[in-house]
């Protein structure tokens, strides 16, 4: 492991080596060297999409979703056809109980990415639970459904 977090540290000017970094860190229990190694990744290369989706799994294991979402939310202002920050933003927004807001980001994630079995899945989930809560009517005018 010290020689995996070692190589990692020799590439340190690389986002994929920085969110390395974070992942090892997330996993060994160290949330504040993740969370700086996910955002030097992020400075690095604002781009680059593994590390929004990591850091805002960090976020929700320290109990931040509302952090990983604004992330998220800034993730898909810079790269809008990156299905998986709208798959990541329509789970969050699930957790944080607002799934009516979720059904379009997660419909956008299946439509751009139709050969991602899980995106339809929880897309095809998520307007299930919404059709039979009381925020149902509400979403379907919104989404142009009868």
């Amino acid at each position: 492991m010290s020689e995996y977090i070692a190589t990692q540290t020799l590439h340190a000017d690389r986002a994929e080596a920085q969110n390395n970094l974070g992942l090892i860190f997330t996993r060994t229990g160290k949330p504040r060297d993740a969370e700086h190694a996910y955002l030097a990744a992020l400075r690095i290369e604002p781009g680059y999409v593994p590390t929004y989706v990591n850091l805002a799994d960090l976020y929700r294991e320290l109990g931040r979703d509302p952090d990983g979402v604004a992330l998220l939310r800034r993730g898909i202002t810079r790269l809008p056809e990156q299905a998986d920050l709208l798959h990541s933003l329509g789970l969050a927004l699930v957790r944080q109980g607002h799934q009516d807001q979720a059904i379009e980001p997660l419909k956008r994630a299946a439509a751009l990415a139709p050969e991602q079995a899980r995106f339809q899945t929880v897309y095809q989930a998520a307007l299930t639970a919404l059709r039979s809560s009381p925020q149902a009517a509400h979403a379907q005018s919104r989404l142009g459904r009868p």
